[in-house]
């Protein structure tokens, strides 16, 4: 293991280890095991967001599809859907994980989710309005919404906001980029002097 990442990191309970109170939040959740309440807590906020964040794409596929029939139903979908992400994800973050990890590297998690996501819920909840009458896109929506609602809790908590794996992502770039700037050096001609 790299020595500068262990010294980096006090250890629990030793010297050098800032108070429980001016540690960040996730630090502190992933320290000791959740209590029952805690993950009951932790699954109403996320629910009490995403139906935030539910609403927020249900009214801008409607505006967009069903109510004025400026898009098709796929357009509409993706359109509302980058809308509610971007919501859910910026609460959940802050109030429901109270994620002190990397912003950059959540951001690219969920950006991963959603490139998984996105392709497949478009294609499948169009096959699905397809057989449906024209009126009906509102519940394909709502249908797909169920299912993202459901695997994205599982991949925010487990993936996204759990400090361990950013941790770990972080630390094999950090070995990455060490490396790579090592072979430039080495590469690069001495200094003429």
């Amino acid at each position: 293991m790299d020595d500068r990442l262990e010294t980096e990191r006090p250890q629990e309970g030793g010297q050098g280890a800032p108070p429980a109170a001016e540690q960040p939040p996730q630090a502190e959740a992933s320290a000791a095991p959740q209590t029952k309440k805690a993950q009951f807590l932790q699954v109403l906020k996320f629910t009490g967001f995403s139906i935030s964040a539910g609403v927020i794409q249900l009214v801008a596929d409607g505006i967009l599809c069903d109510w004025t029939g400026w898009l098709p139903w796929w357009p509409a979908y993706l359109i509302s859907v980058l809308l509610s992400v971007l919501w859910n994800f910026t609460f959940n973050r802050k109030f429901t994980f109270r994620a002190a990890n990397n912003v950059p590297v959540a951001m690219t998690l969920v950006a991963l989710y959603y490139c998984a996501f996105i392709p497949l819920s478009v294609f499948g909840g169009d096959a699905i309005a397809a057989r449906l009458p024209a009126s009906m896109g509102l519940l394909v929506t709502f249908m797909m919404m169920v299912v993202n609602f459901v695997t994205e809790f599982f991949w925010d908590k487990f993936v996204v906001f759990n400090d361990r794996v950013t941790q770990k992502i972080v630390r094999l770039f950090s070995k990455k980029q060490a490396a790579r700037t090592q072979e430039a050096e080495r590469e690069q001609p001495p200094a003429e002097e």
